[in-house]
Parts: C-alpha cells; structure tokens; sequence
C-alpha cells in the first residue's frame, strides 16, 4: 500500500498543490493526478530576499518547471481525427456538427426555413376573408337586381333618343344666338318704333301698337353688353321660337323670344312688353271695361258649398320685364264655373303646369313662381243682380305671353296623365251636342291711351 508524504509539492504535471504518494515499487507519484515525479520540487512560502547590490527591487516567483516527464499515467493518446466532410454554407441553409455511434464526426447541412412561412397562417386568414366577402356582394347583388325594376329596351331607346334630340338643340342654338343678339342691338338701337318694327316679328299688325305704347312708355333700354342666361328652342309643326333671358351689368333681367319669320330671326315685342290692349291700372278701376291683357294668375281656393255650383277662384297681376309682379295691380277675385268651357280649359291648364317640359317645348314658365300661371286673358266688367260690377274672366286665349298664333303653347305642346285626359278634354267647337263656341278675341285696335 503506497504512503503519503506529509509534504506539500506543486506536480511538474498538472501544476497542482499536492502531496507525494509512494507506491510499492518506490516511485513518488502525484496524488492528483498519478504522474510519477522522480524529482519532487517543494513549494517554499514567499519570503524577504536580498537585493543585489545596485538593485533597489526585487520579486520572488514561483518557480514551475515546464518540463513533463515522460511516460504520465492516465494520459490517453488521442484517436487521430477521422475525415470530415466539410460542406460550404450557402445562403438560405444552416449546417450542424453531428458526430456518429463511431466516432467520426459529420458536417450535416440543415435547410433554413424561410422568414416568409410566418406569414402564411395571415395569408390564409385573409384570403378567407377576402371570400366571405364575395359571396356576401354576390348574394347583395343577387337580392338587389331581383328587386329593382327592370330596365325595358323602350325605355332606353327613348332615352337615347331625347340625349340625341337634345344635342341637336344645343347645336343649333349655338348656331342661332349670334344672329339673336345682332337683332337684339339693332332693337335697342332704334330712334323710333318704325325703326324698331323692322327688328320685331309681324310688324303690320304690331307697328300700330307699338307707336300706341311707345306714346306713354319710355323704351327700355340695357345699360351695357347683354349677357344670354336661357336659351331654349320651342319647336311647332311649321314654327319655331328661340326663348332667352338676357341680363345687363346692372343686374336687371329680361325674357325676350324670337320668331323664325320668312328665314330671319325677329323679336316677338308683344311677348317683351307684356302688351295688353288696355292700361291695367286704369282697368281694374273699371275703365274701360273690357280688354285683353297678359297678366299673371293665380288660384283662390274657395269653400265650396252644398248644392251650389263648383267653381274657380282667380286672381290677376300685372308683370314686369323680369317676370316679377308688380308691387301694386292686384285684382278683384273672379269666379269661374268648373263645369263651363273656360273652367276645363283651366283644369287643363292646373292639370300640366306640374309636367316638366320636354326637348322642343316652351321653358319660360319654369321661372314663375309655384303658385303663378302666366295667362293671356279676356277681362271685362259685368253689372251683377245688385246693380254693382264684377270681374268677368271671358276667355282664356293661351297659357303664354306669345305672340298671336302661338296660343297652345303650355297646353297642346304638354299633354295631361292618362287617367285625366278623357275627363278634361274640352268640346269642340260645333259639336252635336250643341255646345255653344267662345268667341276668340276680335282684332284689337291700337288703343289711344291717357297721359299719364
């Protein structure tokens, strides 16, 4: 059994503090690591040396030999190392050492996955989505197009029609409304009505009028360059009619139409001043008492009562160049039976004003007020039972201000619903049921009117 030494040695071997062991055969071995040590080297403590002469310092070291004897125990040799297969990393894959049940040791290359495939569960929720949506619009879709009403091929070949008419309008208009504003100057030009008759349209019948007018009111004129805000093109079976609404630097308006008269465009004057055989203000004071006027009307709702007859409640004002009324003018209210010939003509009239106007159709009445109808009319005074006068409505001749020969405009030109078309339309003239004709309006003289 091998002894112990009690002293303490640093092994030449490991460099550990340790003590001797002897064995049996007398060798000194380390107790830490079992290397033999034939010559042991004690480890002496540090202590005070003494310093050669011209030395001031000196340091004590531990002195170790480096020197390994031969023939260690417990040392294995090593294996020498087997091949290893070297495999150059690319981009994309990740390698690992993996080392076999024999030892040898193996560079394996690992694919990296992709950063990309984190995304995948989102790319799948999304496309789900994305298809719960569809079928949700498709079947929106589906419940919509069952419901809404479908569109017949009548009606869009009217469509395109009324688009096409439309655009033709517009061409010609473009055509047609520096011609108009040549006739609009030379109008507002003139020095005296016979000069300005060869502006206006019919100008044998209107001269007359005009030097009648003219006598007690002072031509209108613009206080600079006429700026055009309506054009429209009212199309009969054999006449046609150019509406305009023209406005001044100032801002005042006017209405002012043309007439295709013999290949030249003239100014329809009748329609411009409002023209009316009598002086409105001096009319409704009762003289003179008859005349025919273009005025606006309005309707008076009445209480009808049992067992009398049903009728109309009317009112008349006069006009101004901006199709305004006039502070001052306002009529008695006039009483017209429903059931007579007047009062269907004015059911008919009740009847389309709510229609909007198609391609070729007169447009000035849009700018009315709602509860205004622009009438040429017959007024004339009637002694009542009582012996005091009455306003009379004798004849609705047009719906318009027009000149004569245009007096279906706003009626004829905008036929009312079916429905109400058989109760409203009017007997003719002559009928077997021996309904007696309303006189139309005699030729009106030119009215000599007072100084004002």
């Amino acid at each position: 059994m091998a002894d112990s030494s009690t002293g303490i040695f640093r092994c030449p071997s490991c460099g550990d503090l340790g003590k001797l062991e002897k064995r049996e055969d007398g060798q000194s071995v380390c107790a830490a690591c079992g290397a033999a040590i034939s010559k042991p080297v004690r480890a002496a403590p540090r202590g005070p040396a003494k310093l050669p002469s011209g030395r001031k310092k000196f340091v004590q070291r531990d002195v170790v030999s480096k020197r390994r004897y031969a023939q260690p125990e417990r040392v294995v040799a090593s294996t020498p190392p087997a091949e290893v297969d070297v495999i150059t990393p690319s981009e994309g894959k990740s390698d690992s050492e993996v080392v076999s049940d024999d030892g040898q040791r193996k560079v394996v290359r690992r694919r990296r996955k992709k950063s990309g495939g984190r995304l995948a569960p989102l790319l799948f929720l999304t496309a789900w989505l994305g298809a719960a949506m569809m079928i949700v619009l498709f079947v929106r879709n589906r419940i919509t197009g069952e419901e809404a009403p479908q569109v017949n091929q009548a009606e869009l070949d009217e469509r395109r029609r009324e688009q096409a008419e439309k655009a033709e309008v517009n061409d010609y208009l473009r055509r047609q409304i520096p011609e108009c504003r040549d006739v609009l100057d030379r109008f507002f030009r003139a020095g005296d009505a016979a000069e300005r008759a060869q502006s206006v349209y019919d100008p044998v019948r209107v001269t007359p009028y005009m030097a009648a007018y003219y006598r007690h009111n002072p031509p209108r004129r613009p206080s600079g360059v006429l700026k055009p805000l309506l054009t429209n093109l009212y199309v009969d079976d054999d006449q046609r009619a150019i509406e305009t609404v023209w406005a001044d630097p100032g801002g005042d308006e006017m209405e002012m139409v043309f007439i295709r008269d013999q290949g030249q465009w003239k100014i329809d004057w009748e329609a411009f001043v409002r023209y009316s055989t009598a002086e409105w203000l001096l009319f409704i004071t009762g003289s003179p008492r008859e005349g025919e006027f273009r005025v606006y009307m309005r309707r008076i709702e009445l209480s009808q009562q049992a067992g009398r007859e049903p009728m109309f409640g009317l009112k008349f004002y006069p006009a101004s160049y901006d199709s305004r009324i006039r502070s001052r003018g306002e009529s008695d209210t006039v009483l017209v039976p429903r059931d007579g010939e007047v009062g269907q003509r004015l059911q008919q009239l009740f009847t389309v004003s709510g229609q909007s106007p198609d391609v070729g159709d007169s447009k000035l009445a849009e700018r009315d007020p709602e509860d205004l109808y622009r009438v040429r009319v017959r007024l004339a005074w009637k002694d009542g039972r009582d012996g005091n006068p009455y306003l009379s409505l004798q004849n609705l001749v047009a719906a318009n201000w027009y000149a004569e020969g245009f007096e279906d405009i706003g009626l004829e030109d905008r036929r009312p619903p079916e429905e109400t078309r058989a109760e409203n339309t009017l007997e003719q003239p002559g009928d077997e049921d021996g309904s007696e004709e309303i006189p139309g309006p005699a030729e009106p003289a030119a009215p000599e009117l007072p100084e004002n």
